[in-house]
Order: structure tokens, then C-alpha cells, then sequence
């Protein structure tokens, strides 16, 4: 008998779906070997652990907070934002999804592994943690395909979307990140991608370590090597990144503790972000309204309090119909 099992099969057996012979078929792979058995119920547990798309933040950013070296952390709130509404298949979805996620318990080191996918929907983000150590935080909107034959030489893995990455530093089996056209590689660091295809380029920050930013398949020459607290930025149109030192990586990564920070931003992309995180459409009455310009920090899980400085800061009104949010030029 085999020594692996389908993760398909493993999914339909702990969600109680399986057809009888399915259910023979992974009864006997567990009873063929105790290694089986452990490995099924660390799948278990997870099963049951908490519902993927509940805003489990904290973990990430107690570790990035630990490395601004904050003398206080603000802990976010665990209450989903108040326009995160759930379906059944919503639920569903996102339980195959971690689950399949969960099947990189296969030794990356002599085993190939399938093809894994990892998407989230606005309003959503997900933690996975693999095999080899390296922990992925996905942010609404984005997916993460975890490439097949990960671990065999190179740990490769696709990105479009936002996510942050805490690497288990490995120079046998680089960690690379696919995003965009470009390529980040992982020289032992905590970083974040940023790569939505909305946006003119691809976004790399590193809070410590040092990771490198080139276009996919150009050469060395051509990659920029980043310390901590730096930022690079690759464009479509470019050969090679612009760096900038010594950024406010706090800011940049606001998201992991249940906060969007914004600079001087245009709202045309902070009407984008906020669609992300809420799950709700934003429509602009007056096209000219899109380049007032945002500077403020607003809570992910106080839709209303954020709404309220949106209306303030840039003197817009707003009006909620549902999931659609109307903003027009002035307050009543």
C-alpha cells in the first residue's frame, strides 16, 4: 500500500462524505502503518480547530511586534467587521480549503507534494503553516498556490494578492515567491508581497533578514537585495526594483493587526482596500471625488467608526444601501 494518501479522499473521510469504500480504503492506509495514524489525527485537529475566516491575527503580529521591538501591542479585536456575512458554502469551502492546506504534512524533503491552493474571499484571511516550518498569512482577496514538487530543490510558490511570509531559512531548498511577473526569493527573513493585478507593481517589504526582488528569470544583476525596515517596488514596465531605506514597516503591514494604514492615498485605492476587508462595493457619485487624498488609520473590525472618519476626513457623504456604499460630495 501506498504511503500516501489522496488529499481528496482524506478531506470526504474527516468531513464524513466518504463512500464506503473510501472509508475502507483510508481505514486501511491508517491501519498499515502507526506514522499513518499520527498523521490523520494532526488532520483531525485541525478539522476541528477554529473556521478558516475568522480574523485570527493576533499570532502574526505579536511576532512582527516583537521584532518593531514595541514596548506595548495592541492586541486586535477577534469580532469580524460587521459586514462579513457567511454562507454555508462559504464555510464549506474554506474547510477544503484548509484542509488542503494542511496536507503539506508530507516530508517536503523526500516527498513530492501535490499542487495546494489557498484563496480567500473579502473580508477573509488565512494562516498556514508547512511542513518545513514557514508560515503564510493570506490577505482577503488574494490566492496562494503552493507549487507541486515543493521542497524538491525549490520550495516555489505563486502569489496574487497580498501575503506575509515568516521563512524556515533553508540554502538547500530556496523559498521563493512568484508574483506578478517578478520573483522574490527568501535569503532568511520575515517579508511581505504585495501583488494585486489592479496595481502598477509588485511590493516587497522586509521586516528582518534580507530577501532579494528581481524580475522572474532575469539575472543577478539585476535583483535588489533588501535589509530590514526596507521597501522595493518592481513595476511591469521596469528591468529592475526601486528600493527605498529605513521605511515605517508597522504602517506597511498595519494589516496583520487588524488595521489599515493610509498615506496620502488616493480614494480610488483606499475605496479598493476597503472593499477587501468589508466584502462591500464602493461607488463614487462624482468621478472627481476618487483623487481626494486619505491620511488616517482605521480599525478592520469597526466598519462604522471607519466610515465615519472616511466622511469626516474628506468631507463626502455616505450613504449605505446593503452591501453598497454610496459616497457624494459633501455632508448632510
Amino acid at each position: 500500500m501506498t504511503d500516501n494518501m489522496d488529499s481528496n479522499q482524506l478531506a470526504r473521510y474527516l468531513a464524513g462524505e466518504a463512500p464506503p469504500e473510501e472509508r475502507a480504503a483510508v481505514e486501511a492506509w491508517v491501519s498499515a502503518n502507526p506514522n499513518h495514524r499520527a498523521e490523520l489525527e494532526r488532520l483531525r485537529a485541525a478539522w476541528k480547530g477554529p473556521a478558516p475566516g475568522t480574523w485570527n491575527l493576533d499570532r502574526a503580529w505579536a511576532r512582527v511586534a516583537k521584532r518593531l521591538d514595541q514596548t506595548q501591542v495592541a492586541q486586535p479585536a477577534r469580532r469580524r467587521p460587521a459586514a462579513w456575512t457567511q454562507t454555508w458554502a462559504l464555510v464549506a469551502a474554506a474547510l477544503v480549503i484548509m484542509v488542503g492546506a494542511t496536507m503539506l504534512w508530507r516530508s517536503w524533503s523526500d516527498a513530492v507534494v501535490p499542487v495546494e491552493v489557498v484563496a480567500t474571499v473579502p473580508g477573509q484571511q488565512q494562516t498556514i503553516d508547512l511542513h518545513d516550518g514557514t508560515r503564510i498569512t493570506v490577505a482577503p482577496g488574494s490566492k496562494l498556490t503552493i507549487a507541486a514538487g515543493y521542497g524538491g530543490g525549490e520550495r516555489r510558490v505563486e502569489l496574487s494578492g497580498e501575503a506575509w511570509f515568516e521563512v524556515t531559512h533553508d540554502d538547500a531548498h530556496p523559498f521563493r515567491v512568484y508574483a506578478g511577473g517578478t520573483m522574490t526569493e527568501d535569503l532568511g527573513t520575515e517579508f511581505g508581497v504585495r501583488a494585486f493585478a489592479s496595481e502598477p507593481a509588485v511590493r516587497l517589504v522586509v521586516l528582518s533578514g534580507s530577501a532579494s526582488l528581481r524580475r522572474a528569470g532575469a539575472s543577478d544583476a539585476q535583483a535588489a537585495t533588501l535589509g530590514a525596515n526596507d521597501l522595493a517596488t518592481l513595476s511591469a514596465d521596469a528591468a529592475t526594483p526601486t528600493v527605498t531605506r529605513g521605511v515605517n514597516v508597522a504602517g506597511l503591514v498595519g494589516w496583520l493587526k487588524g488595521e489599515m494604514v493610509f498615506e496620502n492615498s488616493p480614494l480610488d485605492s483606499v475605496t479598493v482596500e476597503l472593499a477587501r476587508w468589508y466584502g462591500l462595493t464602493f461607488q463614487l457619485a462624482d468621478p472627481a471625488l476618487g483623487t481626494r487624498r486619505l491620511t488616517a488609520t482605521l480599525r478592520i473590525d469597526e466598519l462604522d467608526a471607519a466610515l465615519e472618519v472616511l466622511g469626516l476626513s474628506l468631507g463626502v457623504r455616505i450613504d449605505r444601501q446593503g452591501d453598497t456604499v454610496i459616497l457624494s460630495p459633501g455632508r448632510p
